[in-house]
């Protein structure tokens, strides 16, 4: 079995491979899946999406997150402290204006803090794999797992991706399972 950080180098490869026009039509294929998925599940009404890091090829979810604007669902992101280690949960909207941090993440400028009672219905959760298990692997600093850890009640933890499950990855005792993942054509449930 391959490592994490093996992973980790294999997918980023085979996203930057892609290349640019691939990405963006992938990216608004798994939005269009996201919103068919949203469009069945009606009880979903708050939802957090991650934001797009450029320089890491990721999911375009700039797309997503307009066309979740027009469904009038309540839209969220994060702030990540790295100070603290934390995610903190923003509210965006139509009028909320971006810019980039010096990691090149996506950040709110005059964000609006969520306090820890809010209850989010779904994530869409960033990943470079995921295997039919439910398991994920992300970049390696465990802020969704700790994200996941302080969410209060039933939240539904979906990723995104632009490839097919991975074969078994290797799982640690703190990751916390995704219920599914969306992508170009289809949506996965697991059953974890």
């Amino acid at each position: 079995m391959r490592t994490k950080g093996e992973i980790r180098s294999h997918y980023i490869k085979k996203r930057k491979d892609l290349g640019a026009l691939e990405r963006q039509r992938l990216s608004q294929k798994i939005a269009d899946q996201a919103i068919l998925y949203l469009l069945e599940n009606q009880w979903v009404e708050h939802i957090h999406v991650f934001l797009p890091i450029q320089k890491l090829y990721e999911i375009n979810t700039w797309l997503l997150i307009q066309e979740m604007f027009n469904l009038r669902r309540n839209v969220y992101t994060s702030v990540t402290d790295f100070d603290m280690n934390v995610m903190r949960t923003v509210s965006i909207d139509t009028h909320s204006e971006f810019t980039t941090d010096k990691f090149g993440l996506p950040v709110p400028i005059n964000p609006l803090f969520i306090g820890e009672g809010q209850q989010l219905d779904l994530v869409f959760v960033p990943l470079l794999a995921f295997d039919l298990k439910g398991v994920r692997v992300g970049y390696g600093k465990g802020f969704y797992d700790q994200f996941f850890a302080t969410m209060k009640g039933d939240v539904r933890k979906i990723g995104l991706s632009y490839f097919p499950a991975a074969d078994l990855l290797p799982q640690e005792s703190h990751d916390v399972l995704l219920n599914g993942c969306i992508l170009p054509d289809q949506d996965l449930h697991f059953k974890n």
